[in-house]
């Protein structure tokens, strides 16, 4: 309808208008598409409005067909769309009760199609508009009318087009989905033709492709967490060197830093005559104008980027396996309560569990043994004596009650204190049930 048209409908209503732009809108429902292979790996777009997914065998995951339709309901609602949402055998007749149905939600089990359809209209059966005003003319207005028609008569007049969507909506003629295409992958090829012989020449042309591959990236909005570089030589198999980063990037100069040496080190033979980047692990990146930003905030941010840079440079350097960094562990016991990991295996540790306690700077790696008076078997402490010397314990707190990993052995728990020698050391000791008392760590 015309705005006008729009305006007098509404009239006493604000109406906010914008410019039709079908382009945007069909790239919009792609990556809306992409975004729903989450329910399943089949899934398209069905432009102007609507998405096409194939759940055969896959509505069991998320508790049967109902509860899928409305788990999809939910994730497009959160993104603050209006949605309606129909389960049927057929692409015809999901289609149709999702438009025309009577309800948001709507779940047509096999069989049941002809009488789900029958008192839609017959625009629900994706008919041109010539075939719809046709047998509007004749007072067909619902599927139900159209189905009452003899059969071997309808294609003469109103052409195959119409049977043809009869039979897709109940099932007589397959329709299948085809998934949505993925995005064409971030890469960029420089070619040399005669081969390159010289390092300085190859050098040049894989940082003139790291250049266009980060203008693709940010084009995209993008940042990648991999590049492969493959150079094919003349006279033998191809090298392939491959570059990660800690966070998403899309730094020339950075992702040329991390490249180069291995650059320096390529066995040319008798030339490289083609160099291909790829980039993987694609993250959209927001684009961020640092001269808005407060002082500590864009000095935070800085100091974030250059630390991440800093490390990928120290991770390609040293190897991606020399280069670790502590976190923590879910385990009852101190000593396997921390571990070393790489940078890559942030998401293969056990996560934490229970509140973050107080813990000495420095654990022993062997609890050292120790010689305690106490005024009873759970404290407190008053006097210590191990490897350190003995003293006089002036302060005591405790006991924490750490029990043993039942599924690794029969471990003992353990009470421990933090007590406070004459000296001022604060020391960590522990009372272990048939071994006595121990000095486990110190705070320095």
């Amino acid at each position: 309808m015309t705005v006008a048209h729009a305006r007098a409908l509404l009239s006493g209503r604000a109406v906010v208008t914008a410019p039709e732009e079908p382009a945007k809108d069909r790239a919009g429902l792609e990556s809306l598409a992409r975004w729903a292979v989450r329910w399943s790996p089949v899934a398209r777009a069905d432009p102007p409005d609507g998405l096409l997914i194939d759940i055969t065998g896959c509505a069991h995951l998320f508790g049967g067909e109902p509860a899928m339709a409305r788990s999809v309901a939910r994730a497009l609602t959160r993104l603050r769309l209006s949605v309606r949402v129909a389960v049927a055998s057929t692409i015809g007749a999901a289609w149709a009760m999702a438009r025309f149905g009577p309800g948001e939600i709507a779940v047509v089990q096999p069989g049941e199609e002809a009488r789900a359809l029958e008192p839609l209209p017959i625009s629900a059966l994706r008919l041109e508009p010539a075939a719809v005003i046709a047998l509007g003319e004749v007072g067909v207005q619902r599927i139900g009318q159209l189905l009452a028609l003899p059969r071997e008569a309808l294609p003469a007049r109103y052409g195959d087009a119409l049977v043809r969507r009869v039979d897709e909506a109940l099932g007589a003629r397959i329709e299948t989905v085809t998934s949505v295409a993925e995005p064409p992958p971030v890469c960029a090829i420089i070619e040399l033709p005669g081969g390159a012989t010289q390092w300085e020449a190859v050098a040049s042309a894989t940082r003139r492709a790291v250049g266009e591959l980060c203008q693709e990236l940010d084009r995209r909005c993008s940042g990648a967490r991999r590049v492969d570089a493959v150079f094919t030589r003349l006279d033998a198999r191809p090298i392939t060197l491959t570059v990660r980063t800690g966070r998403a990037s899309r730094s020339a100069k950075h992702l040329w830093r991390l490249m180069e040496p291995a650059v320096e080190r390529l066995n040319l033979g008798f030339g490289i005559e083609e160099i291909t980047l790829r980039a993987s692990g694609l993250s959209r990146l927001r684009d961020a104008q640092s001269h808005l930003i407060a002082e500590p905030a864009r000095a935070h941010t800085q100091h974030e980027a250059v630390f991440s840079e800093a490390l990928d440079t120290l991770t390609t350097r040293l190897g991606p396996d020399r280069l670790l960094r502590p976190t923590r562990r879910a385990s009852h016991r101190p000593e396997r309560a921390s571990a070393a990991i790489t940078l890559q295996q942030g998401s293969s540790v056990e996560p934490a569990c229970g509140p973050i306690l107080p813990r000495p700077s420095h654990l022993f790696v062997d609890p050292r043994p120790a010689r305690v008076t106490a005024l009873s078997p759970d404290g407190p402490v008053i006097t210590l004596a191990w490897s350190g010397g003995e003293s006089e314990v002036i302060r005591c707190l405790g006991p924490e009650r750490l029990s043993g990993e039942w599924w690794r052995a029969r471990e003992p728990a353990r009470d421990y204190f933090r007590v406070q020698d004459r000296w001022g050391r604060w020391l960590w000791l522990f009372r272990e049930d048939g071994r006595g008392w121990f000095v486990h760590g110190e705070w320095r």
